[in-house]
């Protein structure tokens, strides 16, 4: 079984656990106490700890909706570029971003999160989901293996010390993600400023509107640069390895050539061993 369609089952766990017991509210207010805990329908239209509730729907729905966005692009970014061995990390993340699936589901099509999970912390009662619980959950996996893999750490024996290994290709690659980010933002921002100013809503609400979407449009295009740079290296940095590896060949030298755990271009392995036992071959 491949590792992504792993995480995609414990994410479609995570929010299909999410919906049904989300749906199961009254089962859960007929259990009455579980120690600390008490069931009771709530509403939260704002955020965690039912901060900004009394934002205006269009500022809370449409920030949330959109922010989602940036996390589908980072965890499927962080997915692809964290390497298979750190499948815990993994499973962190795709517990993380499945627990604020749900919850963003909540508020992009019933404008609230639905908790129901009732705990008096001091005077103040606190309400809450499982989708809560996983993130925090996904949270506290993230923590320890960020600390585990801090303490494990060893520097590796390479000359690549920097992303831009080649500026041309790179910076090629990275503007062409950008444009294409940057285009896609531009049309769900114009998309979005027609269709709301079609329903009514008055010329300054829709100019900011288009404004914080135009906004938001540059920091992601920003990000979308940022990842072509560093996916581009996964390309390009195994290309300047084996250039170094032949040069040194050339040169006399016995080097070894070795990649990262994340490069691509696996198969230059096994072509840089075959070169370097044909010319010392020949050279003996």
């Amino acid at each position: 079984m491949r590792p992504f369609f792993i995480q995609l089952v414990i994410l479609g766990l995570t929010f299909g656990f999410d919906r049904l017991t989300k749906a199961s509210v009254g089962f859960f207010t007929e259990l009455g106490p579980v120690g600390p805990f008490r069931f009771a329908g709530h509403f939260n239209p704002g955020f965690i700890l039912q901060t900004f509730s009394d934002a205006s729907p269009m500022a809370r729905i449409v920030f949330v909706c959109s922010l989602y966005g940036f996390l589908f692009f980072a965890y499927f970014f962080l997915e692809w570029f964290l390497p298979k061995e750190e499948a815990g990390m993994k499973a962190s993340v795709t517990v993380f971003f499945g627990a604020i699936t749900g919850n963003a589901w909540d508020r992009a099509f019933s404008g609230a999160v639905s908790d129901f999970i009732e705990f008096r912390l001091g005077d103040q009662l606190v309400y809450f989901n499982f989708a809560d619980v996983f993130m925090w959950a996904g949270v506290a996996g993230i923590f320890i293996f960020l600390v585990r893999v801090s303490r494990n750490a060893r520097r590796v024996r390479s000359k690549r010390n920097t992303f831009m290994v080649d500026g041309s290709y790179q910076l090629r690659s990275a503007f062409l993600t950008a444009l294409i980010a940057f285009s896609m933002m531009l049309i769900l921002s114009l998309f979005g400023f027609t269709y709301i100013r079609s329903l009514g809503v008055s010329d300054s609400r829709a100019l900011a509107f288009l404004l914080a979407g135009s906004a938001l449009g540059l920091v992601f295009t920003a990000i979308a640069f940022l990842a072509g740079v560093v996916i581009s290296h996964r390309s390009a940095g195994p290309l300047y390895a084996f250039e170094r590896f032949v040069e040194a060949l050339l040169r006399g030298e016995r080097p070894k050539f070795r990649l990262r755990k994340h490069d691509e271009h696996r198969h230059l392995i096994e072509v840089a061993k075959k070169l370097s036992e044909q010319i010392h071959k020949k050279a003996g």
